[in-house]
């Protein structure tokens, strides 16, 4: 559980940027504080000590408060982006639905009542933060709900054992420091990127920027960023640009996925895979004449 990781971060780099969404800051003394608050209220309204909750992600950085806050207090969770999501989730133990009270979705009280599930409206500024130290929970699991390579969509838990044994594969070959700055764009915590890569980056006191219905081209433009993902779409307009398009960055480091087809590794680097070396973001032309 990254929650632990946070609250340290927070006393000793409290005004390290932690979270960015559309370019709003969070440091980690005010991320943590969030999640404190968060798991103040859950206790408030008796959600705690284990259950599944859905998590009803309209915001990626407050759906994360929620997550770690219900996390952190025995309950698993399972974060959502969609009704229909939440209306074939089927999952045993599944208690709540979980929303920012500012934050909700039309039809959603309805599908809580024909499901036979609470909807819980979370307002945790009036709570006051509870610190991880009280009470103590085994940390509830994580859901995720992601197609991987096979085009299914599936259900995959990760309870917390499994989760900080990846966790520690991961970074043992992962170049992750405090200095990251990892652009996730709308990666939300029911993907299987949107899950890890914020995780492994708070655990060394980086910080993720979220880009949430915006132009994706305005997130890559933003100064220091240190890796991102590149989607298939993505990538054949940065090869349709001119050169000079996008500022060239000696530490950017792209991932992906699109280089190559599932289940496949390319023996030798192409025009993608050069993207996701530690190399740099090259223009448009670099990037074919390499």
């Amino acid at each position: 559980m990254i929650a632990p990781a946070i609250f340290d971060w927070a006393r000793r780099t409290p005004e390290r940027t932690a979270v960015e969404y559309n370019d709003a800051a969070w440091s980690y003394r005010t991320f943590a504080q969030a999640i404190a608050q968060a798991r103040g209220w859950f206790r408030q309204h008796g959600i705690e000590g284990g259950g599944v909750a859905a998590v009803v992600v309209a915001n990626l950085r407050d759906g994360w408060v929620l997550v770690l806050a219900l996390r952190s207090l025995g309950v698993t969770v399972a974060p959502i982006s969609a009704l229909e999501v939440l209306e074939g989730l089927d999952t045993p133990g599944l208690r709540w639905a979980v929303a920012s009270a500012a934050e909700s979705w039309p039809g959603l009280e309805e599908t809580c009542a024909a499901l036979g599930v609470e909807l819980v409206s979370v307002a945790p500024a009036a709570a006051a933060p509870l610190g991880l130290d009280a009470p103590a929970y085994r940390p509830g699991g994580h859901i995720l709900l992601t197609s991987g390579t096979t085009g299914a969509y599936k259900k995959v838990l990760m309870d917390v054992e499994f989760e900080a044994e990846f966790l520690r594969r991961r970074q043992a070959v992962i170049a992750v420091s405090q200095d990251t700055v990892a652009n996730l764009f709308e990666f939300g915590a029911w993907t299987g990127l949107g899950y890890r890569a914020p995780m492994g980056v708070w655990l060394e006191g980086g910080a993720v920027a979220f880009s949430q219905g915006r132009a994706w081209h305005l997130a890559l433009r933003r100064p220091g960023l240190s890796s991102s993902p590149v989607l298939p779409g993505m990538l054949a307009e940065i090869l349709a640009q001119p050169d000079g398009a996008f500022p060239r960055s000696e530490t950017m480091n792209c991932a992906s996925a699109a280089a190559r087809s599932p289940g496949r590794r390319s023996k030798r680097p192409g025009r993608a895979s050069r993207l996701g070396c530690s190399t740099g973001w090259p223009a448009p032309r670099a990037i074919r004449s390499r």
